[in-house]
C-alpha cells in the first residue's frame, strides 16, 4: 500500500504541473490518493510554496 501511495503522490504532482490543479483528471487522481491515504491512516504531504517564490517564478 505504501508503494502505491508513493506512486499516486508522484502522479498527482506531475499531473498538477502538466494540467493544473483544477483539471478533472487531477481531481480524480487526488480523490483516489485520498482513499488510499485514508485506508493507510496517513495524510497527504502537501508542499507549500511561499508567495515570494511564486511571484519570483512568474517574473522570469
Amino acid at each position: 500500500v505504501n508503494d502505491a501511495i508513493d506512486i499516486m503522490e508522484y502522479i498527482v504532482v506531475v499531473r498538477e504541473e502538466k494540467l493544473g490543479t483544477a483539471h478533472f483528471d487531477v481531481v480524480d487522481e487526488k480523490r483516489r490518493l485520498d482513499v488510499l491515504l485514508k485506508e493507510a491512516g496517513r495524510v497527504r504531504n502537501r508542499k507549500t510554496k511561499s508567495l515570494e517564490l511564486l511571484l519570483d517564478v512568474f517574473d522570469d
